[in-house]
């Protein structure tokens, strides 16, 4: 549970650590069955291991999950609530899903182009995307790289995000946020009409994702996940907020890890290692362009789904998925759709998605974190 803002609840503070669930539906679709794991996993020693469909290879999990989640199961069904909830993003209607909705990847077309460099130089923005205007760097004879060029940009196809805005505060139980306007953006407007803002990279698809040592187009969500951040241990900072013995402290899993010939090892306990999904996971909500207002942080979105203390009132937070129907015969959620499907929204809160999915040690605290931009964060009883 990472933190950035004045005061926040324990009960809003434990959906950071949870974001990071994100990707347990990727575990639950890529889980192998039977025995075939065991033996793909294991060849003889010294001999190259054997190509072989990925279904018969174990997937790779961190050795000290139990110290984090008490139920996978669970923990699959917040992850996927999560993960499909429009009401994540600022805008109420941008979810993780948006960029991940076809076969794990992006194939919007409209307002897709990132340029770069400074202004559009060949297309605009809100540009409709057609089949030929791709390739980008289009050569006279395909098959040689020195052929006469015939026509280059700088631009990319991206992925759109989010209108430009800055965060305020939370609305209690609305999916959109007060937010302020910036104003014209200087590169993602229609004559002066500001529209989504586009990512510079393409979103990748989430399918086998969890079999990549890192993840993001850069590799930089680590594997060694620190619970608040994509940077792992490269971030000495990054704290998470844990109970022990009925006293809340703040605590580093990063320390808990160690790199050995450049990969991490656990040496100790709270070491997240297998966790590049994870550490991917916390890096696109906060995000200007891709979910978010400028400035919010993954606590803000805690304080929209859990119940909260704010100026000595208590606030319900938002229904998981309360604007979309959840299919009754969703193999993860059906069991939790409301009316059969017929209502909006899941039939539980995310509180108690939380508790059935982690250990009590990681949300089971009525202290609240104060954070003084001098000093950081301290842990205090509530008021």
């Amino acid at each position: 549970m990472g933190f950035g803002r004045a005061v926040l609840g324990a009960r809003a503070t434990r959906v950071v650590l949870a974001v990071g669930v994100l990707w347990f539906p990727v575990w639950h679709l890529a889980a192998p069955h039977g025995d075939s794991a065991a033996k793909a996993a294991a060849p003889a020693d010294g001999a190259p291991r054997p190509i072989v469909p990925l279904n018969s290879v174990p997937v790779p999990k961190p050795q000290n999950l139990r110290q984090f989640v008490k139920d996978e199961s669970a923990g699959i069904k917040l992850g996927k609530a999560l993960f499909w909830d429009m009401q994540v993003g600022s805008d109420g209607v941008t979810s993780c899903a948006s960029c991940h909705f076809a076969a794990g990847a992006d194939n919007r077309s409209k307002n897709q182009i990132n340029p770069r460099v400074g202004a559009f130089d060949t297309h605009k923005p809100n540009y409709q995307l057609k089949a030929d205007d791709f390739p980008f760097h289009k050569l006279a004879d395909i098959n040689d790289r020195n052929s006469t060029v015939l026509s280059d940009t700088n631009e990319v196809a991206g992925s759109a995000g989010v209108l430009p805005s800055t965060f305020n505060s939370i609305l209690p139980g609305t999916a959109t946020e007060n937010v302020t306007p910036t104003g014209t953006d200087p590169i993602f407007n229609v004559g002066g009409v500001n529209v989504r803002r586009a990512t510079g990279r393409n979103a990748p698809s989430v399918i086998n994702a969890v079999f990549n040592f890192r993840n993001f187009w850069d590799g930089r969500a680590q594997n060694d996940f620190n619970g608040v951040d994509p940077f792992g241990m490269r971030d000495t900072n990054a704290k998470v907020a844990q109970v022990v013995n009925g006293q809340g402290g703040l605590v580093s899993l990063a320390d808990d890890c160690a790199l050995v010939n450049g990969i991490s090892q656990a040496r100790g306990p709270l070491c997240l290692t297998n966790s590049s999904l994870a550490s991917q996971a916390v890096g696109p909500v906060p995000n200007s362009v891709e979910m978010s207002s400028d400035g919010r942080t993954i606590p803000d979105v805690g304080k929209k789904f859990t119940k909260f203390r704010d100026i000595g009132r208590k606030l319900r937070g938002l229904r998981p998925l309360a604007r979309q129907f959840v299919s009754p015969s969703d193999s993860v959620l059906g069991g939790l759709a409301r009316n059969k499907g017929k209502k909006t929204g899941l039939g539980v809160s995310y509180e108690s998605m939380i508790e059935a999915a982690f250990q009590p040690r990681w949300w089971n605290s009525k202290m609240i974190v104060r954070v003084d931009p001098s000093t950081g964060p301290t842990i205090v009883p509530a008021p």
